[in-house]
């Protein structure tokens, strides 16, 4: 029993004492009622507060002294206003927020000082949120809840805390306004419709915006932002804005730090020049970097931006660019920013600037917020919509309650149609957001000037203030927005169309003329050694060249419509393709020939039908065919199309409004450079095998028959010209320096070509009238009295002839004298009635033994110093083996005397070639049993050659081919060879 009476009596003493803590609660006491955490004429409940109490206690006459004269007037009421301030963060202390909470307590005496609500006090309500929306939330309900009604709220700068108390004053019927939050999404007035605020954001300077744009004339603007909610959401009624000024917003881009690089170039492509950014300053630095490796700065583009409170273009990342870099390109940008310092404009409070900053420096030496003016100028908002209440809406506040409507829609319109000159400039709100004044700064050589303030009230741009300077602009010239885009044809200028063609006329006149020099000596031996229908054959492509040049300059104006144009574009092709083919491929065709004589030169008989002309020349055709078949082909399956190439926009030197677009006519297919690849690829095959073959024939001495010195010429020629054309093919931009370069090269190296075939030839028939024989004159060879000499007489030559000669009397002294022996023998023997001799008849008769004596060395040279004709001795001295196996007169064989004789005879008169070794430098004389013949034609009767072997010539000519003499096996070279 008696623990029961004792807990009875603990649970009595505890519902007294929660009884008493709850009447203490809602005590109607304006120190502590509203959970005042820092009211100042009562030191006792400060002692638990975070500010420094011995700091801001020494200021309680400053916060108290109107206090005390409203108390003694019985009839004036108390209206409350709640301010939750931000003193403290979860960084630590915020000392702005000190000045922020001393400028709205000064606002507040100010009020009361100059009784702007007759009858009744403003009292300020201190709360601290320390930037927490649950404190902020908690001291608001509080406040709520409490005996006396709050009529309106200020809060302060952390956008977090103000937007969750934006959501939930509607339902208490509760103006807020927040002098420092700047939250894109407060300006939503169907989710906070009863949110205010004095600070400018980033919408509240359009209108200004919008004046500095047409103060420059500009129509055509872009908008560049980051792809956040913070940075897009101002810009939507921006842009509608500029619709309503007749401005143009060309494209809103937006960009992630990842796309940054992409989506910039897809802004320059655009071709605006003026550029509203919207993004941190954390991120410009990057920004400005890509820019400045854009090219997208400088004299050509104007970049306006929000004005932030750190220098970015001074955090330079040097792996974009260096500082150096990053202040180029966003030197000149414009920077928008709050005008809150208007030091020489005075108030409707009759209060400056500079007075309300010595007043409330005067008090206190912390540090003093930027947003100080607007705190006052909030709290004289509040002020001023009350007293517009009570004179026109005859609203008491003291009738005010938390679900009045009424009296809540009166608030609304005061504050929409409210227009008042603050310490921080023009007060005028639009939606929720204020309209303020805006200065526009200029960056020049790395430092913010001011160039020009825009008055909301007036509407106007102020470019004349104390403190402005200048706009800076690049070259001095303001830079247009967005430049007319006129088109331009480019066409080859006349005088260097008409100058190439002219130089191509002229090559194709000096061909005719060449042609017709080839076609008139082509029986001469200088000519016809020289192919002169594969000749005329080159000179025919090389005039096909010259007239394709001509066509290349020509462009849509030649022709009666732009259509004819691709068929143009078809005949350049082939033209050049089939120039190319005639020319190299009749150098192919010649060379080839000499170079098939001379490699079977050892073959006794040679018929080959591509030795002659029609064959060659059918050759040359089929390549004429192959070039054919692939442009048939070519504009069968991927036709060539008309188009315009776009060369780099030129700014007119005379207006930067007006920019031109050069256009170049051409053709292009689907796979141009698959066509050029197959038609230049086998081109190249051939000119290769040009190459190969000059190369196989370079040990040629005729000079007539050796062209691989100037098919080698002709080649580097080609080649150079190629390199050249594929150069200037790389700057596309200069159409003029590409058509001169493309056409010079092609007649330069065409006119080479011509030259090096026909000239040297028409040298060689004018500077002689007896011309030597080309084959004779490279074997070191003339003929005199049809008989062919060595050019120089040499007296070693002429011992050795002779002696020659002497052996081959002698052989035939001895032979006659062994027949002479064997026919005696036979007249002895009268039973003999078969004489061997016969068939000889008197061939040897002339023949003296007096004449076929020995002769001596001495007596020969005085006697023989002319002779004319001589054998070519064997490599065996011995007299019996003078003459080659095959035709010894003492054949064992068996056969009849006059067999052997023909035989004999028959071999006489044949040529021998034999070859000394080089390596033998002296004069002794080595020969040789292979011998060379030297092929002629021989014309049947249908007309066909046949190559046989020459008894009595070297070298013969035909009228329908040029036939060759062989080589030697040293190349042609016919040292140490006797003739």
């Amino acid at each position: 029993m008696i623990a029961q009476h004792f807990y009875a009596v603990l649970l009595l003493f505890g519902c007294l004492a929660s009884l008493i803590t709850l009447r203490e609660k809602n005590k109607n006491d304006s120190r502590t009622a509203f959970n005042n955490d820092f009211n100042l004429s009562d030191e006792g409940n400060t002692g638990n507060n975070t500010l420094n109490v011995n700091e801001l206690y020494k200021y309680e006459s400053f916060f108290v002294r109107n206090y005390n004269e409203s108390e003694d007037e019985t009839k004036v009421r108390n209206v409350y206003i709640q301010g939750l301030f931000e003193i403290e963060t979860k960084n630590g202390t915020r000392p702005e927020g000190y000045s922020e909470m001393l400028s709205a307590q000064l606002a507040i005496d100010h009020i009361n000082k100059y009784k702007i609500l007759p009858g009744y006090s403003l009292k300020l309500l201190i709360n601290n949120t320390k930037c927490d929306p649950g404190i902020g939330l908690d001291r608001f309900f509080h406040a709520l809840y409490s005996n006396n009604t709050v009529i309106m709220v200020l809060t302060g700068s952390c956008s977090t805390v103000t937007e969750a108390l934006a959501n939930v004053v509607p339902y208490w019927n509760v103006v807020q306004i927040s002098y420092a939050s700047k939250s894109p999404i407060l300006s939503d007035r169907k989710k906070f419709p009863l949110f205010f605020r004095t600070v400018a954001v980033a919408s509240s300077h359009n209108n200004a915006r919008i004046a500095f744009v047409k103060q420059y004339k500009w129509e055509t603007v872009a908008i560049f932002s980051e792809n956040q909610e913070y940075y897009l959401l101002p810009l939507n009624n921006f842009v509608k804005d500029m619709e309503l000024a007749n401005i143009s917003c060309s494209a809103t881009i937006t960009f992630s730090k990842e796309n940054l690089l992409e989506q910039l170039t897809v802004l320059k492509e655009l071709e605006v020049r003026v550029i509203f950014g919207s993004f941190s300053s954390s991120i410009a630095p990057q920004v400005f970097c890509e820019i400045y490796n854009l090219h997208m700065f400088g004299s050509e583009y104007v970049w306006i931006l929000q004005e932030e409170t750190n220098l970015w273009w001074e955090d330079a990342n040097d792996k974009l660019c260096d500082k150096k870099e990053l202040l180029l390109a966003s030197d000149g940008i414009f920077l928008t920013s709050n005008h809150n310092n208007l030091s020489d404009v005075v108030s409707v409070y009759n209060l400056t600037s500079n007075d309300f900053f010595a007043e409330l420096i005067s008090y206190t030496n912390i540090t003093i917020s930027q947003y100080a003016p607007l705190v006052y100028d909030a709290v004289w908002t509040m002020a001023f919509t009350l007293r517009e209440a009570i004179e026109y809406y005859d609203i008491q506040p003291k009738d005010f309650s938390y679900k009045n409507h009424q009296q809540l829609q009166a608030f609304l319109k005061i504050m929409k149609k409210m227009r008042f000159m603050g310490i921080s400039g023009p007060v005028i709100y639009k939606g929720a957001d204020r309209i303020g004044s805006t200065i526009f700064k200029q960056l020049q050589r790395g430092q913010t000037n001011s160039v020009a303030v825009f008055d909301p009230l007036s509407t106007a741009l102020n470019f004349d203030c104390k403190f402005c300077k200048p706009v800076r602009w690049k070259d001095n010239q303001v830079p247009v927005a967005r430049r007319i885009l006129k088109k331009r044809l480019e066409a080859v200028p006349k005088l260097a169309f008409y100058t190439i063609s002219s130089v191509s006329s002229l090559g194709i006149i000096c061909s005719v003329i060449f042609l017709y020099f080839n076609l008139h000596f082509r029986r001469m031996r200088t000519v016809k050694l020289s192919s002169p229908y594969m000749n005329n054959t080159a000179v025919i492509g090389c005039m096909t060249v010259y007239l394709a040049v001509t066509i290349l300059g020509m462009d849509s104006s030649f022709l009666p419509s732009k259509d004819g144009f691709t068929y143009l574009c078809i005949v350049r092709v082939y033209l050049l393709s089939a120039g190319f083919s005639l020319t190299f491929g009749s150098l192919f065709a010649k060379t080839y020939r000499i170079h098939r004589i001379f490699t079977y030169r050892r073959t006794s008989f040679i018929k080959d039908k591509l030795l002659k002309d029609k064959p060659l020349i059918a050759l040359v055709c089929l390549l004429l065919i192959i070039d054919g078949l692939i442009v048939i082909l070519w504009s069968v399956v991927d036709p060539m199309k008309y188009s315009l190439y776009d060369l780099p926009i030129e700014i007119s030197a005379t207006n930067k409004g007006v920019a031109y677009q050069p256009q170049v006519e051409t053709c292009r297919s689907e796979n141009t450079l698959g066509w050029f690849t197959a038609m230049y690829g086998y081109k190249g095959i051939l000119l290769m095998m040009v190459v190969y073959m000059a190369w196989e024939t370079r040990r040629v001495k005729i000079p007539e028959l050796n062209d691989s010195q100037y098919i080698g010429i002709c080649v580097y020629s080609v080649l150079s010209s190629t390199l050249v054309i594929i150069l200037s093919n790389l700057i596309p931009n200069h159409p003029t320096i590409t058509y001169l370069t493309t056409a010079i090269s092609i007649l330069t190296s065409t006119t080479i070509i011509v030259i090096l075939l026909f000239l040297p030839k028409l040298k060689s028939i004018l500077a002689r009238a007896d011309p030597i024989d080309p084959i004779e004159k490279s074997m070191g060879l003339k003929t005199e009295f049809n008989t062919r000499r060595f050019l120089i007489d040499d007296p070693k030559d002429l011992i050795y002839r002779l002696e020659a000669q002497n052996k081959v009397y002698r052989n035939e002294i001895q032979l006659l004298d062994q027949e002479i022996t064997r026919l005696e023998n036979q007249l002895t023997h009268a039973s003999s009635k078969v004489s061997s001799i016969s068939g000889l008849g008197g061939l040897f008769l002339k023949h003296k033994r007096g004449s076929c004596c020995e002769y001596n060395t001495s007596r020969t040279l005085k006697t023989h110093s002319g002779v004319s004709r001589a054998s070519w001795p064997t490599e065996v001295s011995d007299v019996d083996q003078t003459f080659s196996q095959n035709y010894s007169a003492f054949s064992s064989t068996g056969s009849t005397l006059y067999d052997q004789m023909k035989r004999l005879f028959g071999s006489i008169s044949l040529v021998w070639h034999f070859k000394a070794d080089d390596a033998n430098s002296d004069d002794s004389v080595e020969t040789k049993d292979e011998f060379v013949p030297l092929p002629i034609p021989e014309e049947e009767e249908d007309g066909e050659q046949r190559w046989l072997f020459n008894v009595t010539s070297a070298v013969q000519y035909s009228h329908k081919d040029i036939n060759f003499a062989a080589q030697t096996e040293n190349g042609g070279h016919m040292s140490k060879e006797r003739y």
